[in-house]
């Protein structure tokens, strides 16, 4: 067993058999302890307080599963919430749904990568050290594989400071020096005396250095290069 996965329990709510037969065959590869449910009737009786991380596909059959994320959050306030679905534009799209979640993973996937996923996600000094800043924001922040020339794995981060010249955010997710992350920003404007405005900022950046720790990071919205935004199409389209 890898120890990075060392008592370690997962949920999988997921009704594709060829999903469900990659997440087994990397679960038992990994030794890690797992449960499978695909009934909605089955889900609502899951005690959520007993997993560490919930893989979740959005639909099962035509119930959608997103409605269960305030009880998910509510019963597990630090359990990781990954979505790995064909139909990510439900999430991303959603402010209310992606704030409550962690990670987007696109079908379809690969095993071999799940698990560089999953095992960064889960890494020791991986723990997020301040609570989400609260607001009329939300955000995502993607590596881009240049190999497969395409997003790798998309993260909600949790924002530490956010203005309209950048914001700051400590990360799940290890980003090492060089990576190019796409970065994806929706904010309001304006006081209660002011006319509301939506801000976006939507681009690409080459990663220099953290902030202050390991996994706190900093980004100037004017650094942002528009010209990459098409891969957000990627996952909003």
């Amino acid at each position: 067993m890898d120890e990075v996965f060392n008592n370690k329990k997962f949920l999988v709510i997921e009704d594709s058999s060829f999903t469900i037969h990659i997440l087994k065959a990397l679960f038992e590869e990994l030794k890690i302890k797992f449960d499978f449910y695909s009934k909605m009737e089955e889900v609502k009786k899951i005690d959520f307080s007993l997993y560490d991380a919930i893989l979740l596909d959005i639909y099962l059959g035509k119930e959608n599963t997103l409605r269960l994320l305030p009880i998910i959050r509510k019963a597990n306030k630090n359990i990781i919430i990954v979505v790995i679905s064909s139909s990510t534009e439900i999430v991303s799209s959603n402010e209310g749904i992606s704030s409550q979640i962690d990670f987007i993973i696109p079908k379809p996937f690969e095993g071999f990568k799940l698990k560089e996923i999953l095992k960064r996600v889960f890494l020791p000094e991986n723990r997020r050290t301040k609570e989400r800043v609260k607001g009329m924001a939300q955000s995502w922040v993607a590596k881009f594989n240049q190999k497969f020339n395409r997003p790798e794995v998309f993260e909600s981060p949790n924002m530490t400071n956010i203005s309209r010249t950048g914001m700051a955010f400590d990360s799940l997710y290890q980003y090492d020096i060089d990576d190019q992350l796409l970065v994806w920003v929706l904010m309001r404007s304006g006081g209660p005396q002011q006319q509301s405005k939506i801000l976006e900022f939507k681009g690409a950046i080459i990663w220099k250095k953290n902030i202050d720790s390991k996994h706190s990071y900093g980004i100037h919205f004017d650094d942002l290069n528009e010209e990459t935004s098409l891969y957000f199409d990627y996952m909003i389209s």
